[in-house]
């Protein structure tokens, strides 16, 4: 059966993750929601405008010491992805990157647009839907289900959820179920 996955969140997260989720998944149905009407606005300003994409630390055990508060979550994450996987996928994508001398890297174009039309490229080739000026009232579990609750008061049900914006408040029923989502 096919399945049915949201991401929450067009910014740079919600992109990479809709992405990563429809390449392993091709058959899946991949819908990204964003409350804004614009995508991936952050990535557009980040670092001036040139988009500053990773840092040149490719060694896990020194990358996770600049995070003393969250080392050993991301511990793993940087096991499955890191700067050297970024590089590489962007790398695969036409888009080279360089180093700074601080050790930031950014598209060898000094243009964030470089890295906005790559993202928007490759979900688009993969198949990606959008729902822009979208907004989500309520996350809610149901019968093994994933429902999410629309401002206009409309609900849709996903096998899987991906949150990747900015959470203000979070509220869980007798279960653990994610229950709300305020931004």
């Amino acid at each position: 059966m096919k399945k049915n996955i949201a991401v929450i969140g067009a910014g740079a997260a919600g992109f990479f993750g809709a992405i990563r989720m429809k390449s392993l998944l091709p058959e899946a149905n991949v819908i990204v929601f964003e409350k804004s009407n614009k995508m991936l606005a952050k990535v557009k300003v980040s670092g001036g405008g040139r988009c500053n994409v990773t840092h040149a630390c490719f060694e896990v055990s020194k990358l996770i010491k600049n995070y003393p508060r969250g080392s050993k979550e991301l511990r793993s994450a940087f096991m499955q992805f890191a700067c050297t996987d970024t590089v590489n996928w962007f790398n695969d994508r036409g888009v080279e990157l360089k180093i700074e001398s601080d050790g930031r890297m950014f598209p060898v174009s000094n243009n964030s647009q470089t890295i906005i039309d790559c993202l928007m490229d490759e979900a688009e080739r993969l198949g990606v839907q959008f729902s822009l000026g979208t907004s989500i009232k309520k996350v809610t579990g149901k019968e093994g289900k994933i429902e999410l609750l629309f401002e206009n008061d409309s609900t849709i049900e996903f096998d899987a959820v991906l949150i990747a914006t900015v959470v203000i408040q979070i509220k869980k029923d007798s279960n653990g179920w994610l229950q709300q989502i305020i931004r």
